[in-house]
């Protein structure tokens, strides 16, 4: 109705062009509002698909880690037991659900192209696959050792890590990823990109893997001298971690993000136990 309006006065006999300019100007402001109320539905529309695909995806480790914990149940009463006949058929039976398990895993991450984007949840996929990989070669071969039940162990951990990451936190402070300190998970995030992995998720899943390593130093400790290769295997994983979050650090600054807003329960470090092993960091 504005441009409509300037141009009838523009076109008349005798212009007025103080009108046109202000029905023009009407019109422009009537354009912003409009840019603003399509970015706003977008966002809108945005925020409530993210939603569902974390929903997804979260339901999705949430039935891999009930599969898991089931198989484990039925894996530990085999172990330091003699294995006839048919308790190795149950072994291969096992393996063959570890092994369906495993490629159901291995597509959630083949689904969700911001799985292999992220260097922790990529990092995790690739320690599930390992874990779940070596539990099933084993009891595929009718063999049900504690490394099967230890491996499994692993891969529910992982599991529990990866769905307690991608829940929104109570506290929406709990990471500031900006200036303005807004969350991946909110609506707008003071302008920024809302992604399915924020970098708080991130940040929460390295800290969990990084309780998962002191709590297993704990137990290797405890063990005595049967935990050497315990002991070799979460040294691995610890310079693993160590490297995970450096190159965290270096994106979240290429980024501009400043993730340092943590919260108490969040910035207290796993209460890890005396190095078992003088070698061993």
């Amino acid at each position: 109705d504005a441009q409509s309006a300037a141009i009838v006065t523009l076109r008349s006999p005798v212009p007025d062009g103080a009108e046109a300019d202000e029905q023009e100007r009407q019109s422009l402001a009537r354009l912003q509002e409009a840019v603003a109320a399509a970015e706003a539905m977008q966002d809108d529309a945005e925020s409530r698909e993210l939603a569902r695909r974390k929903a997804e995806l979260i339901k999705a480790y949430r039935t891999a880690i009930e599969a898991q914990v089931t198989i484990q149940g039925e894996t530990q009463p085999l172990v330091g037991q003699p294995l006839g006949r048919r308790e190795r058929a149950a072994a291969r039976g096992l393996g063959a659900q570890q092994d369906s398990l495993l490629k159901t895993v291995q597509a959630i991450r083949e689904q969700n192209s911001e799985i292999t984007d992220s260097g922790t949840f990529d990092f995790a996929h690739r320690r599930l696959d390992s874990a779940m990989s070596s539990a099933g070669k084993l009891l595929l071969e009718g063999e049900a050792n504690a490394s099967v039940v230890r491996d499994q162990g692993i891969a529910v951990s992982i599991l529990r890590s990866l769905i307690e990451s991608l829940r929104d936190p109570e506290d929406k402070n709990e990471f500031r990823e900006g200036p303005e300190g807004g969350g991946g998970g909110g609506g707008g995030g003071g302008g920024q990109e809302q992604k399915l992995i924020p970098p708080a998720g991130e940040l929460r899943l390295l800290r969990m893997m990084q309780a998962e390593a002191a709590e297993r130093t704990r137990g290797a400790s405890e063990t005595g001298e049967n935990a050497s290769p315990e002991i070799e295997s979460v040294g691995i994983l610890q310079r693993d971690l160590a490297d995970l979050a450096a190159k965290l650090l270096q994106e979240l600054s290429q980024r501009g993000s400043e993730p340092d807003a943590i919260s108490p329960a969040e910035r207290a470090p796993p209460d890890a136990p005396p190095n078992p092993d003088p070698g061993f960091s």
